[in-house]
């Protein structure tokens, strides 16, 4: 919430890409997860499947293992499930939630190295960008994808940038008029969006939605 809307948008409003969708939308909010571990299993689980389904797993995941409220607050009835919690289950237990075995191995893995001290989330969060990627990156199951999404919603790192994401190609796909974008022009997109990367990315999606819109 502290965010400096009007420089970023003033920032990226300039944008011979991003510019028109800027002026079209409201200012975008960075969401940032309180608890690191949650946003952490979000990420994995988000992974090459749509938004919808990530939801419902982790909706199932929250009412096996999280802890029962003793009332409902809304439609709130648990509290996500901690790291210590996870770290005692078996692959298993997370596959027949509908989790595939690579992801569920991943997500005991990083609630063991979170139990056992060999991941520091607050101390990820003072390193450089590049420092905290590379550690992400030796995670089990994290790649350069959910190390971007895991900076730019656990961490806070505003020039957080998944370029990899299909959303965040299909929108600059249809923002630039080309069939294809390649990794390098991604990349040139992302230096002149910085120090907003993540910002960038927020717009991105919010023009892929516009576009799906249209298509119904």
């Amino acid at each position: 919430l502290n965010a400096p809307t009007s420089q970023i948008r003033h920032h990226l409003k300039s944008d011979s890409i991003l510019g028109e969708t800027v002026a079209k939308n409201l200012s975008q909010l960075l969401p940032v997860y309180i608890d690191p571990f949650e946003g952490t299993v979000r990420a994995i689980v988000g992974q090459f499947i749509s938004v919808k389904a990530a939801r419902t797993i982790v909706a199932r995941l929250i009412k096996a293992f999280g802890e029962c409220l003793p009332r409902v607050v809304g439609r709130v009835s648990h509290l996500f499930p901690n790291a210590e919690v996870i770290s005692r289950l078996r692959t298993e237990d997370l596959k027949s939630l509908g989790l595939t075995s690579a992801k569920s191995s991943s997500i005991i893995g990083i609630a063991k190295a979170i139990c056992s001290g060999d991941m520091d989330f607050t101390q990820l969060a003072a390193v450089d960008s590049k420092s905290a990627d590379l550690a992400l990156q030796k995670l089990p199951g994290v790649g350069p994808w959910t190390a971007s999404i895991i900076r730019m919603e656990v961490l806070h790192d505003t020039n957080a940038f998944p370029a990899g994401d299909l959303g965040v190609v299909k929108a600059a796909q249809n923002l630039t008029k080309k069939r294809k974008i390649s990794k390098e022009l991604l990349a040139k997109f992302h230096k002149s969006w910085s120090p907003w990367g993540a910002y960038a990315t927020l717009y991105l999606w919010k023009h892929l939605e516009s576009m799906e819109e249209q298509d119904v």
